[in-house]
């Protein structure tokens, strides 16, 4: 069997089992050995309860003493035994739900428990461990897989138990002085071990391997996409206009400094001659909308399209309303594509855009449709670039030939983390707000503040303001999700905010009618808007000045920002109410860090030091090649190695000189649509 040989290969994979890892981006042998454990249980025997620190878990052979009697209400729910390990020392074990291992466990026999040892006083307990009955298990670590649907981590085992990797030829893809400067494992040696195991000690060895051959090849590939662009000349040419400078002159304000610098960067990547591929970031309220329209409006005056993305339809809606307001006396043509749109009118605004009538379409994910074709489109920008994918940027970019590219986000990125994901693209910074942008007090409450907490947003609506109340993110299930917006909604109406006005939005409700709802809060129709998370990106209503989050600990701090950036947009003092429903200290100094800071870079600096960067912006990120095993955060020290040998590799061997090396092939694979 080879790496590159289809999954059908394996032993218990038919049709249908192909069609399910398809589905999880599994085709190739080498897939599936890629499809990493998400975590292990260490197995291997304990010699005594001594050797486990408490909460810890472990296994331990023990021999039982005898039962001991349960008392109480409910006793019967409980089966307690003593037992002592092979020195002699004593503890007892608790099973809730199984009271038939009265008669499975026998007094005299011993038995090896898997589980986290507590300590209530000076008694030694296990709680409900688990039995391992058979004996291959003892002695072993055991690779747990993601579930995924149709996939438990025990099919996982066996798919890939399935795989000779014994008797394969596994060529090493990390170059040799690398492996020999930095003790790294090799290929095969690695992967036989990351998924079976046979100590802690080597599995961290094989961990490392992966994880420096992770950054190499993905810093390799950044530093290699970003020398292709950075020359690359541009068949689309853009000019200096007097017009430019008139329409900043008109706006109704100055721009801030950092707007200056932003618009200076971009106007000059625009007339270099040159491909321009640049992320714009800014805080929450830092102006960057101003931006897009100035870069959009110039690329008209160009006599080019243009095209702006958004990852929602509220969003679309939004700029296009906000491009209209500014350009609309302009002599430009500005349309917008949503998933909503009706097909008459989809098919003319389609017509019109590949026929060039139309300078600016501004959308959702329909304008990567394979129905959209641009007569001469010249710039697309691409807002909140984190809710899409390196993939989903690359389509719309390809509507066009070499043209130029603008991703903006509001969620401050570390330095850290943009080298990773966005290190294919020159990075500007707002780092100004502009003047009389308010601050937003932050209160993080307990159950004990509820009560405060309502009243004050009954006076605050009484008074005629707006809010939000927002509910978490459970697990990514949107029937959980679903649930929870729907009992607090029912909540809120029957006993809270009987005398008010409320909406409801979540991402299972149909666009139109996730539309109406917005159009009626806008209006201050809707008085506080219950919400899911969909309200976290572009939501813009001046009159809303507080927003209550429940289940705070649940959320990112970066998140958390992005949402108190909800309000504040106004002329009224505005305030967050954080309910924390966590009982941890963690979770307490998470909250007090928002409570102290209105910096967007600060919090995102802390939220990657207290959640790693695979949870940064509450999903892992969809990239050219996405990290299964590293985090750039967690393990920085192996990350600014790995990102070192890339830089030197890269310079030492230019792409036109890497013929046909293996190096040369992975990276195609990683971003075949950009290798020039």
């Amino acid at each position: 069997m080879k790496l590159d040989d289809s999954i059908k290969q394996i032993k218990g994979i038919g049709e249908k089992r192909e069609k399910e890892l398809n589905g999880l981006d599994i085709y190739s042998v080498e897939d599936l050995l890629y499809y990493f454990p998400r975590k292990y249980e260490n197995r291997q025997l304990f010699p005594s309860f001594s050797s486990l620190k408490e909460g810890e878990k472990g296994a331990l052979a023990l021999k039982i003493l005898g039962i001991i009697p349960s008392r109480g209400k409910g006793a019967w729910q409980r089966v307690s035994f003593e037992a002592e390990d092979s020195r002699g020392l004593r503890g007892q074990i608790t099973f809730f739900n199984q009271n038939y291992l009265k008669n499975r466990l026998k007094s005299g026999n011993t038995y090896i428990f898997y589980g986290a040892l507590t300590y209530y006083g000076r008694l030694r307990t296990f709680t409900n461990p688990e039995i391992i009955w058979k004996k291959h298990e003892k002695n072993k670590i055991k690779a747990l897989y993601s579930q995924k649907k149709g996939f438990s981590s025990e099919v996982m085992t066996r798919l890939i138990g399935n795989i000779p990797l014994d008797s394969m030829e596994i060529q090493d893809n990390l170059p040799l002085v690398l492996r020999e400067n930095y003790g790294l494992m090799d290929r095969k040696s690695a992967l036989m071990t990351i998924h079976h195991p046979q100590s802690m000690d080597v599995l961290e060895n094989a961990k490392k391997r992966f994880i420096f051959e992770e950054f190499f090849y993905q810093q390799l590939g950044i530093f290699y996409l970003h020398s292709l662009d950075q020359n690359k000349t541009s068949p689309l040419r853009f000019y200096k206009k007097d017009e430019i400078l008139n329409f900043f002159k008109d706006l109704p304000y100055s721009l801030t400094t950092g707007q200056e610098l932003v618009w200076s960067e971009i106007e000059n990547d625009l007339i270099s001659g040159n491909v321009m591929n640049r992320l714009v970031q800014g805080d929450v309220g830092s102006g960057k909308t101003i931006i897009a329209i100035a870069a959009l409006y110039f690329t008209v005056l160009n006599n080019y399209q243009g095209a702006l993305m958004a990852p929602t339809e509220i969003l679309a809606r939004q700029h296009y309303e906000s491009f209209q307001e500014l350009l609309g006396n302009l002599p430009v043509t500005i349309a917008l594509l949503t998933g909503s749109v009706k097909e008459k009118e989809k098919e003319s605004i389609l017509q019109r855009v590949s026929n060039g009538d139309i300078d600016i379409l501004i959308g959702t994910h329909a304008l990567i449709e394979d129905s959209v074709m641009f007569k001469n489109l010249g710039l697309t920008i691409t807002d909140e670039q984190h809710r899409f994918g390196v993939r989903q940027r690359e389509r719309l970019r390809e509507k066009g030939k070499d043209i130029h590219t603008l991703v903006m986000t509001a969620t401050p990125i570390p330095r850290t983390l943009a080298l990773t994901y966005y290190g294919d693209l020159d990075v500007s910074i707002i780092d100004t707000l502009p003047p009389g942008r308010q601050k937003v007090e932050t209160i993080p409450i307990g159950e004990g503040q509820l009560p405060q907490a309502f009243e004050f947003i009954r006076s605050q609506l009484r008074a005629g303001r707006q809010g939000y109340f927002v509910c978490p993110l459970i697990e990514d299930n949107e029937t959980m999700d679903l649930d929870a917006v729907l009992d607090i909604y029912h909540e809120l109406k029957e006993k809270h905010l009987q005398d008010f006005t409320l909406g409801l939005l979540h991402g299972k409700m149909k666009n139109d009618e996730k539309d109406h709802v917005m159009d009626l809060f806008y209006s201050n129709k809707i008085q506080a808007l219950v919400s899911t998370t969909v309200i976290e990106v572009g939501v813009n209503v001046p009159n809303a000045n507080f927003i209550f989050v429940y289940n705070a600990e649940r959320f990112g701090l970066a998140q958390l920002h992005q949402l108190r950036g909800r309000v504040g947009r106004g002329k009224h003092k505005s305030t967050c109410i954080l309910y924390n429903t966590g009982v941890s200290e963690i979770s307490r100094a998470r909250l007090s860090i928002l409570q102290k800071s209105q910096d967007g870079f600060y919090i995102a600096e802390k939220d990657l030091e207290l959640r790693g960067a695979g949870d940064f912006f509450g999903t892992r990120q969809h990239g050219f090649m996405e990290l299964k095993i590293g985090d750039p955060i967690i393990h920085r020290e192996i990350f600014h190695l790995a990102q070192k040998e890339a830089r030197r590799f890269h310079r030492r061997f230019p792409w036109k000189d890497l013929g046909e090396n293996p190096l040369k092939q992975k990276l195609v694979k990683m971003f075949a649509s950009r290798k020039g």
